[in-house]
């Protein structure tokens, strides 16, 4: 059986090739000079970084980090979908 994670953007990962999980924020510059920030859930492989998952607040893509760790230690399912809202699996 295939071990897939389909991202937001819809690439798919296979999962038994990520080494670490995490989150990361990055800011930008808008036309009007303020900043916004987003916060990404990342998966390194040996050669590879895939973004999962972009979230509005730190706190949504802590959770989706912590819920994606446990379902990886369960491996309940075949497939895990980063889809936009935290609520979903």
């Amino acid at each position: 059986m295939a071990k897939t994670i389909i991202a937001q953007s819809g690439d798919i990962v296979n999962y038994d090739n990520i080494i670490a999980i995490y989150t990361d924020a990055e800011k930008s510059l808008q036309k009007d000079d303020s900043i916004t920030v987003e916060y990404y859930v990342k998966a390194d492989s040996a050669n590879c970084t895939y973004t999962l998952g972009i979230y509005e607040t730190e706190e949504e893509a802590k959770e989706v980090v912590h819920r994606f760790v446990a379902w990886l230690q369960n491996e309940i399912f075949g497939v895990y979908n980063f889809n936009a809202d935290a609520g979903g699996d």
